[in-house]
């Protein structure tokens, strides 16, 4: 019976990893491809706010850093740059009548000597980027490597607004380890919950197993009491030291007294104890509660036909449904009953 229980856990548990880590890639796609069109859609908008007439004019001066639209337009990528911070570079280029890319302006303010000169070919430019970049709308390529390092780049193409064609192609990169790392973070927590939610149904099925099991042994230790207490050959009590209400009796002491069990527990010690000693009982409890393991006490009951009998209670402290208790052994004194009747 265990060995199927843990293999039903076992099982539940390969189904959930292997659903999770559907939902892990599926998750992990679908926030990849939101990041790859935000991305895009910024590239696009950068490309909106270029001076397309200045760019367009630069097409013959570009080898001329000290053109005044030159300069305009460099300071512009470097505008973008300052205020998307998580962005290395970015540059206009234009496709070749030799179909050959070629830089028109290059910004990156971490390292600006390194900046693509102007009129250079970008010799090792990623496959099919010249093709891309033809088709006239925002793409997003990469991981990609060239001379520079290693990126992933948005790139859309900046109109003319009197002939609503290009006049040069937009392009903005971010470091692939920056791209990559901002998805490893989202895999990594989405992960971390899957192992948080297998832990917890591990947890909930083994706390339940466990509390099944408990239920079932206080269940049967409660049984296994209730018969031990009610079979054994001494009178026996339970009442609570307070109220002196009776919580349980054995057939003995029902037997001794000469009621039934069930309208003995309707009763209390008072109505069990003889009047003149009442007086007594709650010194003898209190004292015994305070300083002693052990209770005992000699008293006098009354039956239920009024005759009393001579007994020595011995009880000690027990906790019964979350109370403390007091379960007590009731002796007749020398076996012998009294005959005083009142």
């Amino acid at each position: 019976m265990r060995l199927r229980y843990m293999l039903s856990i076992l099982l539940l548990n390969l189904v959930i990893i292997a659903g999770g880590w559907f939902v892990v890639n599926v998750l992990d796609n679908y926030e990849t491809e939101n990041r790859r069109e935000l991305f895009r859609q910024r590239a696009g908008s950068f490309a909106l706010a270029l001076n397309a007439e200045k760019i367009s004019s630069l097409k013959d001066a570009g080898l001329n850093k000290t053109n005044p639209d030159y300069i305009f337009v460099k300071e512009q990528l470097k505008g973008i740059l300052k205020i998307n911070t998580d962005c290395r570079s970015c540059y206009l280029m234009r496709v070749r009548s030799d179909g050959k890319i070629m830089f028109i302006s290059d910004a990156d303010l971490s390292s600006p000597d390194d900046d693509a000169q102007p009129g250079e070919v970008y010799n090792d430019a990623p496959a099919d980027l010249a093709k891309s970049l033809l088709e006239n709308k925002p793409f997003i390529i990469g991981p990609y490597v060239d001379k520079w390092g290693e990126w992933v780049s948005a790139i859309a193409p900046v109109y003319a607004k009197n002939t609503g064609n290009p006049v040069a192609y937009f392009g903005v990169d971010i470091d692939d380890k920056k791209w990559s790392g901002k998805i490893i973070v989202f895999k990594f927590l989405i992960t971390c919950i899957l192992g948080v939610l297998i832990l917890s149904v591990i947890a909930l099925l083994v706390t339940k197993k466990i509390v099944t099991n408990l239920v079932k042994e206080v269940s049967y230790s409660k049984n296994y009491f209730k018969t031990m207490f009610n079979d054994a050959n001494e009178p026996l009590i339970i009442f609570e030291p307070e109220s002196h209400c009776v919580f349980e009796v054995n057939k003995a002491f029902s037997n001794l007294l000469g009621y039934k069990q069930e309208e003995i527990v309707k009763l209390s010690l008072d109505n069990i104890l003889i009047p003149v000693l009442k007086k007594n009982i709650q010194e003898d409890i209190d004292r015994f509660r305070t300083n002693n393991i052990v209770w005992a006490t000699n008293q006098c009951v009354k039956k239920s036909d009024n005759t009393t009998v001579d007994v020595e209670i011995v009880g000690t402290k027990i906790t019964l449904q979350g109370e403390e208790c007091v379960i007590a052994v009731v002796r007749r004194t020398n076996g012998e009953f009294s005959d005083i009747v009142i």
